[in-house]
């Protein structure tokens, strides 16, 4: 069956040759012929790799997505932190809350350690 279906594909193609080929020359309709078998190629082959590709590729541009965005948030973050951490002439440069003296006394009374400097 699959054999007897190849054979007639073929002989179709066969004729459709011999036929262009025994018959008046048009370069107008050959082209024409050709860029639409082009078209129809090109779009049928960029349709199998959408839908071959399009479920499973997903996950990974989620991720790219979300590692991108991670990073530009880290990125600006740190910009305004440093912004605001900043002494201007209008503004002194804020002080802690604790001093780190006081605060490392406070942590050896309680035994929780020391804080860094």
């Amino acid at each position: 069956m699959g054999a007897d279906a190849i054979l007639i594909f073929v002989q179709g193609w066969v004729d459709a040759a011999e036929l262009f080929l025994t018959s008046e020359w048009d370069a107008t309709k050959s082209l024409q012929a050709l860029a639409a078998c082009v078209t129809i190629g090109g779009g049928a082959f960029g349709i199998f790799q959408a839908l071959r590709y399009a479920e499973t590729r997903l996950h990974k541009r989620l991720a790219r997505y979300l590692d991108n965005e991670e990073q530009r948030l880290n990125f600006n973050r740190d910009r305004l932190v440093s912004a605001l951490k900043k002494p201007t002439p209008g503004r002194p440069l804020i002080e802690p809350l604790f001093s780190n003296y006081l605060l490392s006394r406070a942590l050896r009374q309680m035994s929780w350690g020391r804080t860094l400097k």
